[in-house]
């Protein structure tokens, strides 16, 4: 009797309507108010045979009711379940939502009966839904999950980052996106310019990157990408916007011999590195005081130089250097460099004068002669050595002024090398004169890609109208290719790509005037190797004007398709 009083009490006043929970605290509380101790070897000794978890009703139980969706796509962020009985919201049931080892996600409902659980669901098939609350009757159902297509993510994390200030004319545009249906191919349109919105300059191409060319300095530019799936849903990004770096004039290196320098000879050549950090051809000229100059326009980055001739002893010369880029930013960059000349009678070590090729110079053969002016300007025999950092020397003593020689060969590709240079004049001043310059060879066996193949697309059509045409080729070297379309009316597109070697590329255009085009297309690597043009495809835009007499025959014949043989015949229809 004992027994049944406690469990009921704690099945009822202390509310613990699961089995297992009412059992051991009725066991709990019959051992602790045991005062006399008959009882507590037999509460000790009581064993649950059943569920613990198993409710238990302690009156009629009412019926529950749920909706939610019957179905939902993967990759779904949440489900939201609604739990009422007899019309009315039940708050606080219990809302479990499982499928396999997948998912196993519950909670309680608010006051409304409403909950929404998270979930993010990576396969198709059935979830299932459990409601439980006490006195209540357990309710089940279940919900596919199918997979739907759902439009790319939208183009993100874009470079150069938006509002990027100081960005190079020659960046290329780069972006991330991807589509949430594996599986899924995803192309981008692009959309760049100086205007907002942006126009488009390419579509469908299928990689992250965007090659704009060469832009302008200090100009602000626009872009978007606008994403597709392979079942025709789409995603746009925002309008991007960065700046271009500002032009800078030309810049100057330190000159030979250098600024301030003391017992220099009566005939040397003094030189100086000029080089503009864009690349722009650019305008110079170097003055002496003592009336020599020497000047060059539309020069190359590299070391200019101004012979001098007969300088007076002791002797302190003014050297005035400026040099502008009249295509880039137009600004000048003016210096002015001292040297004095030896006393009468002193003995001068030899000099150098403009190694070939100069000083930096790119792209050389893997076997060639380098060369150098030595002279001594007091007409002293000198001993010189020339090494190069590859191993490969020649030297000579007793020499007279003239271009010594070093012949190379067996260079590796796109490797920089060192030429050390020294001479001295032992007879004369005793100095050693020493200097070093560099070159880079060539890289190793670029091709550039093959002529494309003809354009295919539409040969006759009527002008304002989008036509797409599409053509391929071939980088023997397996680099991505850009491509350049003529149009034939005048017009040129910009470099599209990169595209894969070999892959199928397709663009469009609209003719404005009526007449007969040429289409053709040339392509470019990634190390600017060009092709050959295409050979062209022949494009007629015709006049739409018909003659009334010939209309009324199309029309005719349309009417009465099987009537009027000859007559047809005769028409050419």
């Amino acid at each position: 009797m004992k027994y049944d009083t406690y469990f009921f009490k704690s099945l009822f006043p202390e509310n613990n309507y699961k089995l297992g929970a009412c059992f051991s605290d009725h066991k709990n509380d019959a051992y602790q108010y045991d005062f006399y101790g008959h009882y507590k070897y037999i509460f000790t000794e009581l064993t649950l045979l059943g569920d613990p978890e198993l409710p238990i009703w302690k009156e009629n139980p009412m019926n529950l009711s749920a909706s939610h969706p019957s179905q939902i796509p993967l990759n779904t962020s949440s489900f939201t379940v609604t739990v009422t009985s007899n019309g009315s919201p039940v708050n606080q049931a219990y809302v479990c939502l499982w499928k396999g080892t997948e998912i196993y996600e519950r909670g309680l409902t608010n006051t409304a009966g409403v909950i929404t659980l998270s979930i993010i669901p990576n396969s198709t098939g059935t979830l299932h839904v459990t409601i439980t609350k006490q006195n209540y009757l357990p309710f089940e159902s279940t919900a596919q999950i199918i997979e739907t297509n759902q439009p790319p993510y939208t183009p993100h994390t874009p470079s150069p980052p938006d509002l990027a200030a100081a960005v190079s004319i020659t960046e290329d545009l780069i972006w991330q996106g991807g589509d949430p249906n594996a599986g899924d191919t995803v192309t981008y349109d692009v959309y760049f310019g100086t205007t907002s919105p942006p126009l488009k300059v390419t579509s469908n191409q299928s990689t992250t990157l965007y090659d704009p060319g060469t832009m302008n300095h200090q100009t602000v530019y626009y872009w978007r990408i606008i994403a597709w799936d392979n079942y025709g849903a789409s995603t746009p990004g925002p309008i991007w916007q960065f700046t271009t770096t500002t032009n800078l004039p030309p810049e100057f290196g330190t000159p030979t011999p250098a600024n301030g320098s003391s017992n220099q000879p009566l005939s040397f050549t003094w030189s100086i590195p000029i080089n503009d950090p864009e690349g722009d051809p650019f305008s110079w000229a170097i003055s002496c005081s003592n009336g020599e100059s020497n000047a060059g326009a539309g020069s190359l980055n590299g070391t200019k130089p101004l012979p001098l001739s007969g300088l007076a002893y002791s002797t302190t010369y003014t050297i005035w250097v400026n040099a502008t880029d009249p295509g880039g930013s137009g600004l000048y960059t003016y210096r002015w460099y001292t040297f004095t000349t030896g006393p009468a009678g002193a003995n001068n070590p030899p000099y150098f004068g403009i190694p070939a090729p100069e000083n930096g110079s790119l792209n050389q053969p893997l076997s060639f002669l380098w060369s150098i002016p030595i002279y001594d300007p007091d007409g002293d025999q000198f001993s010189w050595i020339i090494q190069c950092s590859n191993g490969q020397s020649n030297s000579k003593t007793g020499a007279t002024n003239g271009t010594k020689i070093l012949t190379l060969s067996s260079l590796t590709y796109s490797t920089t090398y060192t030429i050390w240079v020294n001479a001295t004049d032992p007879s004369g001043s005793g100095q050693y004169t020493r200097a070093w310059y560099t070159f880079t060879t060539y890289q190793q066996g670029n091709n550039a890609p093959n002529k494309p193949e003809t354009p295919t697309g539409e040969t006759n059509g009527n002008i304002n109208t989008l036509y797409t045409y599409t053509t391929s080729t071939i980088d023997l070297d397996g680099n991505p290719v850009y491509y350049l379309w003529d149009w034939g009316d005048g017009t040129q597109s910009t470099w599209f790509g990169p595209y894969t070697s070999g892959a199928t590329i397709n663009t469009t255009h609209t003719w404005t005037k009526k007449g007969s085009y040429s289409i053709k297309v040339k392509a470019k690597d990634t190390l600017d190797a060009e092709s050959d043009w295409s050979d062209p495809l022949p494009v007629t835009m015709p006049y739409s004007y018909q003659h009334p007499i010939r209309q009324f025959l199309t029309e005719l014949f349309q009417r009465f398709p099987n009537a009027f043989p000859l007559l047809r015949l005769l028409c050419g229809y």
